[in-house]
């Protein structure tokens, strides 16, 4: 097989799941679906790689249980609750399906694999695949930076906790993208 055709099975698999996971309501389904993609995560990287993808979904799950709890009014609290808990095991599982995807295929093979696709979608989508890794990255290097500063993260306060991680984020990923722009225009990149 040649490397194209590779690109196209690891795409078409991507997308095969993500409609299986979003369809799914069967918490076994999905909870055996969550720890399938673990084991393979953690035998093709790291596992402190795979659980610092991990630890935002736990303020996720807190978000998405209090807002099904306190702000959901159909149904029992049970019904409530098994819906938030059936929301994060779906947006965790496609967290970790796409940390799987980005981790085996380069951006070269995003964009050969999207070419069917009009250009400027091609463009973005191939830009936002590749960029996921890299912000988890300077994710943690911050996270380290602010460690080494003295930043206590042992605090509950989940707001205090993540602003001196979400605001340099921010700076970052705000200059990236003003670096990809100003690449794109020096290049003489064509919008139409």
């Amino acid at each position: 097989m040649d490397s194209i055709t590779i690109a196209r099975l690891k795409l078409f698999v991507l997308v095969m799941m993500t409609v299986f996971i979003a369809s799914s309501h069967n918490l076994y389904v999905l909870s055996s679906a969550i720890f399938i993609l673990l084991a393979y995560l953690v035998f093709l990287l790291s596992g402190t790689q795979v659980l610092y993808r991990l630890k935002p979904m736990l303020y996720v799950f807190i978000l998405i249980l209090a807002i099904q709890i306190f702000l959901n009014s159909h149904g029992s609290l049970s019904i409530r609750i098994f819906q938030g808990l059936s929301a994060w095991l779906k947006l965790t599982t496609l967290s970790l399906l796409m940390l799987a995807y980005t981790a085996v295929s380069s951006v070269s093979e995003i964009a050969r694999v999207l070419s069917f696709l009009p250009r400027k979608i091609q463009l973005m989508l191939t830009i936002t695949l590749s960029l996921i890794p890299v912000i988890f990255k300077e994710a943690q290097k911050i996270y380290m930076a602010q460690n080494s500063r003295g930043y206590n993260t042992k605090s509950l306060n989940m707001i205090k906790n993540t602003f001196p991680i979400v605001i340099p984020l921010l700076h970052r990923i705000l200059h990236r993208s003003e670096q990809i722009a100003m690449i794109m225009q020096s290049r003489g990149f064509n919008d139409e």
